[in-house]
This record gives structure tokens, C-alpha cells and sequence, in this order.
């Protein structure tokens, strides 16, 4: 609906958008348009939240900068689904999606939008030739309000079956971990907004925000929602060295009216940024959570380095503290670890790797333990035809936990070409 409406509204604007410049494989990673605002990853790393990385295909398309763009995907997957439960497995799956995708973006010199929809069917080997819908839609905006000030809004919706991750699917901030659930339908919406000013020549202050929402068609409960708020101060020391102190609150309710909430502190963090690209952090704080009983609070901590050059992206990040997991609703004192990987091998090949690791455990003697990764390889064929292989991997251990959580050890592999259709409306 927001993507329909999105699209109504800026329509005047599409007709009128700039020129931009086509596909181009040896390009580096597209800049902010906007020079005196953060990008989006620079916000990622000021929020202390973990950047999103797109995939081969999307960095790809946002690169063409068309007025209105049009894709085809035909993707081929094979998932050895072992999913157990009760000392039973399931059986490998099959399935083969065909995925439309409509997508455009709007460059202003104070502002940037990036909208995209896909409406994809993917047929299934069983039951045999049984089918269903899959939506994707993201919109992604940044605007520069004053020479100090910026605003950030992202929103990602999916709709589909839980047989392989998403691209998306790494947890933001920490505040929630995911788990592995009986193969089934799930919908998911998640709106980010962020506000960030520079109050000073070495200070800077912002506010954060989001909604999640999950639906399951089959698991209890149903209908989940995750809220976040806070609010960050960085101090510049020094050229290369950053104090950043950060306040947030989360809260996860769903529809039997349970509800988790964490409270999360950290004031002194450390960060050390150098002009080459590398960036180290680390610091403690307090986290706090009142979850069917009493007030109960333990010591937080996280670490995180990150390097970026023209070629490579790589960062590791871990904390230690308090988490909620989705599709279970309970709140877990642990540890979470992500890593990610991203280089160009050469101006036509790709290679991304991520991975997330979850451990922990409650006052009621539940555990979780989490493990996923993802690879994938992007190939330019041609200036419009990429070739992508996907590889997918989970692995979870539960004890006690409500909800009938399952244990889990399955992948997914898939091979994909999608072509890109020239721009809709040329000059």
C-alpha cells in the first residue's frame, strides 16, 4: 500500500528526474547524493546499529540511477529441509520462483529516494505442483533538512514462506533474535526513522525509532510487534577518536497482550575511526528488562570493528546483554555475534558472506541457540544479465522454551539470472 502511494505522489517528480548514468560494472559503490549528510551507512555506524547489506543484484540496480526501472529473476532452489521435532524429519523441497521487480529513484540536491516492489510466485515440488505469492517491497529515503540536520527513513515489507533468509534478516542494535520456526507464511514490516543534528563543531545528537511487525500463519502467537525509541550523543575527542553514550527502549507485545521490554544504556563507548577506513569500538553499559516478574538488570557490553576500502567491507560486531526473540516473545541474557563480508574479486564478480550466532538462556532455565549464515556470488554476465548462486544455512538448539520452538539444522542453495530491462522513461 505505501509503495502504491509512494508511487501516486512522486510521479510529477519521476517525470522530471535528471538523467542518470547506466549500469557501469567497474563503478565503485554508489555515493551519498547528499555530501554534507551522513550516508546510510555512516548513520548505521554513529546509531551503533549494523548496516544493511544489500544484495549483488539490488547494489547492481541502484547503480543504473533510472527514472523507472524493470527487472525479470527466474531462480532455481533446493532446500534440505530437517527440521526436528519429536525425533521427525522432513523431506528436501524443490521450488522455482519467477520474480518481477519494479523499481525507481529520485535524486534531489537535498534529498534521495530509492523505491522498489516485487510481486514474485514460486512453485513448490510438494505438495506436488502447489504454489504461492511472495511480496517484497522497500522504500528508502534520506533528506537533508538544514547544513546540520538530516533525516533518515527506511521501510522493508516481505511476504513469503520461511524456507531460506532474507537479506535483511540480521537483527538491528541487538534488540531482537531470531529464530527458526515450522515452515509456514510469514509477513513482516519494519519502519526505521532516524534524526541527526550536529549541535556543535565537536558534537553531535540524534533520535531514533522503529516498528516491527510479524505475522505467522501458523505459529503462537500470531501477530507480534516490536517497538523501539532512543537517543545518542557522540563527543569528537579528537580526529580518529569518538564518545559515543546511547539510551534505547524496546518493547515486543503480541496479541495475547504478553509483552518483553529492555532498557539499554551505554555511556563512555570508544570509537576509533581512521582516514583508511578502519573503525574500532567497544564499551559497557547497563541493560534491564521486567518480563513476568521482577525488575531484573545485568551488565552489557559490545566490541566491533569494521574495515572499508574500494574493494572490501568487513565488519564483526558482539554484544553481550539482553535480547527478545522473535517468535517467541521471551527475553534472553547472552551473547550475539554477526559478521560480514563483502569484496569485488574482480569488476564483474561479486562475493558477500554474513553470518549471526545467538546463545542464551533465561531465569526459567530456557535456551536458545542460534546459528545462520548466508553466501552469494554475483556474476555480470552482460551490462544488463547477472547470474547469482545463493547458499543459505541455520542450525538451532532449543531447552524449555514456550511456543514449541523446534530444532533445526537445514540449507538452501539457489541459482538465479536476472535481467534488467533499459530504463522506462530515457531523457
Amino acid at each position: 500500500m505505501f509503495l502504491a502511494i509512494a508511487l501516486i505522489c512522486l510521479w510529477p517528480m519521476l517525470m522530471s528526474a535528471s538523467a542518470s548514468p547506466q549500469l557501469r560494472q567497474d563503478a565503485p559503490e554508489p555515493r551519498s547524493p547528499l555530501p554534507d549528510v551522513q550516508s546510510a551507512e555512516d548513520r548505521a555506524e554513529d546509531d551503533g546499529e549494523e548496516e544493511t547489506w544489500p544484495t549483488f543484484f539490488e547494489r547492481s540496480l541502484r547503480r543504473t540511477r533510472p527514472r523507472i526501472g524493470f527487472t525479470w529473476g527466474l531462480t532455481g532452489f533446493y532446500s534440505d529441509d530437517v527440521r526436528l521435532q519429536s525425533g521427525q524429519e522432513s523431506e528436501p523441497r524443490r521450488s522455482v520462483v519467477l520474480n518481477p521487480r519494479i523499481f525507481t529513484s529520485v535524486e534531489r540536491p537535498r534529498s534521495a529516494l530509492w523505491l522498489e516492489y516485487s510481486l514474485g510466485y514460486r512453485l513448490y515440488n510438494r505438495p506436488s505442483g502447489s504454489g504461492a505469492a511472495a511480496h517484497y517491497g522497500l522504500l528508502d529515503f534520506e533528506r537533508r533538512l538544514s547544513t546540520r540536520t538530516s533525516l533518515g527513513l527506511r521501510e522493508v515489507f516481505r511476504s513469503g514462506f520461511n524456507d531460506f533468509l532474507s537479506p535483511d534478516s540480521a537483527p538491528d542494535a541487538f534488540s531482537f533474535a531470531q529464530v527458526d520456526v515450522p515452515f509456514q507464511r510469514i509477513t513482516n514490516n519494519s519502519l526505521e526513522v532516524s534524526l541527526n543534528s550536529r549541535v556543535g563543531r565537536r558534537t553531535t545528537l540524534g533520535v531514533f525509532g522503529s516498528h516491527d511487525f510479524w505475522r505467522y500463519s501458523q505459529q503462537e502467537p500470531k501477530n507480534n510487534h516490536g517497538i523501539q525509541a532512543g537517543a545518542q550523543l557522540a563527543l569528537q575527542i579528537k580526529e580518529w577518536l569518538f564518545l559515543d553514550n546511547r539510551y534505547s527502549h524496546y518493547l515486543m507485545a503480541s496479541d495475547n497482550i504478553r509483552s518483553a521490554n529492555i532498557h539499554r544504556l551505554e555511556i563512555g563507548a570508544l570509537r576509533f575511526a581512521t582516514r583508511g577506513g578502519l573503525s574500532v569500538s567497544f564499551g559497557g553499559g547497563v541493560d534491564a528488562t521486567r518480563y513476568n516478574g521482577p525488575f531484573h538488570a545485568t551488565a552489557g557490553a559490545h566490541a566491533s570493528v569494521s574495515k572499508t576500502s574500494a574493494q572490501t567491507e568487513a565488519s564483526i560486531t558482539y554484544h553481550r546483554g539482553l535480547s527478545t526473540a522473535v517468535g517467541g516473545g521471551f527475553v534472553l541474557s547472552g551473547h550475539n555475534v554477526t559478521g560480514a563480508f563483502k569484496r569485488w574479486l574482480s569488476r564483474r564478480v561479486n562475493l558477500t558472506l554474513s553470518s549471526q550466532y545467538t546463545q542464551g538462556s533465561s531465569e526459567r532455565n530456557s535456551e536458545l541457540e542460534y546459528i545462520s549464515g548466508q553466501a552469494e556470488l554475483g556474476v555480470a554476465l552482460q551490462r544488463h544479465l547477472l547470474l547469482s548462486g545463493h547458499y543459505w544455512y541455520i542450525s538451532q538448539k532449543t531447552a524449555n522454551l514456550e511456543n514449541n520452538l523446534i530444532n533445526s539444522n537445514r540449507y538452501t542453495i539457489g541459482v538465479g539470472l536476472h535481467y534488467s530491462l533499459p530504463s522506462l522513461l530515457e531523457p
